[in-house]
């Protein structure tokens, strides 16, 4: 049996151009573990808003890295620090604005010391080597990549978590529940009217009395999916269905009788020519009953599929919006190539 693909987490990773290299690396290190998708790899396109462009990258990416390289010079009270680039800072706010702060994370240098806003005072950042940086890239970010990896991984896990609960509670929801049942009373009522069961009745008497069984069955059964109809809103589905079934039974062929004596070339005759009438008549009023008990079962899926859509819209599920990307990306043999 084929396995789903596991669903790697859907990275964005920033910098300035002056650290472009050590994000090309950092995007190098974490492509077996993430979906990483790097500023330079056709990200920001000619014709396209820088703004519109980073809104669309945080909704698709559910995490960010940025490389704080120290390419500026801040002068703060009468104090110089370094400082990244400002759209590094404006980047990894838009992110943790959109997803929480666990999901925008920094990578600075070990030093010098980068000078962050005051806001951010208190933030753990992964630090790569800067003595390093230049000699022996990857060696340099390499425990930064661990450190990040590990709070994408945990965060990643804890979203699963959430989701797979939700989706429980959809299970669980009155509609999805309401339409299973109604799923199994179609099942019940093409049991009940099946042909089978009037097979083998040769007198007026029996089948007058399967007549009424069957039709107190159809009653029943529409009686039990009636709240459930409402809830899925199918009540016209249900109510074509009972109709159509009732016409079938007033239009039921009471058979003439035959005899008693089953040995008798009369009684043959008879039966026969009787068979010939219930097939007519089976012939007659079967597929309309089928073919609204089809639709009703189909408009069945269709309510519980929507209902499932608009859940997991609302919710916002990032788990399956990634498997879905990925899917897409195995089907066209797309995805960005991350160096």
């Amino acid at each position: 049996m084929l396995k789903s693909p596991k669903v790697k987490p859907p990275i964005f990773i920033g910098s300035s151009s002056e650290g472009y290299e050590i994000a090309k690396t950092v995007t190098e290190l974490l492509s077996p573990q993430t979906q990483p998708t790097l500023w330079k790899d056709n990200v920001f396109l000619p014709g396209s808003y820088i703004l519109e462009t980073l809104e669309e990258l945080a909704t698709n990416n559910y995490f960010a890295i940025f490389v704080a390289s120290p390419d500026d010079k801040l002068t703060s009270r009468g104090r110089k620090y370094a400082a990244m680039r400002d759209n590094i800072l404006f980047e990894c706010g838009l992110f943790m604005g959109a997803h929480g702060r666990k999901h925008a994370l920094l990578i600075c240098p070990d030093t010098p010391k980068i000078k962050l806003a005051s806001d951010l005072g208190g933030i753990i950042t992964a630090t790569y080597d800067a003595d390093k940086i230049t000699k022996n890239r990857k060696a340099a970010v390499r425990g930064a990549c661990q450190q990040v990896l590990k709070t994408i991984e945990d965060e990643w896990a804890r979203m699963k978590r959430e989701e797979h609960k939700k989706l429980r509670a959809f299970a669980r929801s009155e509609e999805v529940k309401a339409a299973g049942k109604l799923n199994n009373l179609i099942l019940r009522w093409a049991e009940a009217t099946d042909s089978d069961i009037f097979e083998g009745f040769s007198n007026p008497a029996g089948f007058k009395k399967m007549k009424a069984k069957i039709a107190k069955s159809v009653r029943k059964i529409a009686e039990l999916g009636a709240e459930e109809a409402r809830l899925t809103g199918l009540e016209r589905h249900l109510e074509a269905l009972t109709k159509a079934t009732d016409a079938a039974l007033r239009d039921f062929p009471i058979p003439r009788g035959i005899g008693e004596d089953r040995a008798s070339k009369t009684f043959n005759k008879a039966l026969k020519s009787e068979k010939r009438r219930f097939r007519s008549w089976w012939g007659k009023h079967r597929p309309r009953i089928r073919e609204l008990a089809t639709e009703m079962s189909r408009a069945l899926s269709d309510v519980v599929f929507n209902r499932e859509l608009s859940f997991l819209a609302a919710a916002e599920f990032p788990y399956h919006r990634a498997q879905r990307v990925l899917a897409q990306q195995s089907m066209t043999g797309g995805g960005t190539s991350p160096i």
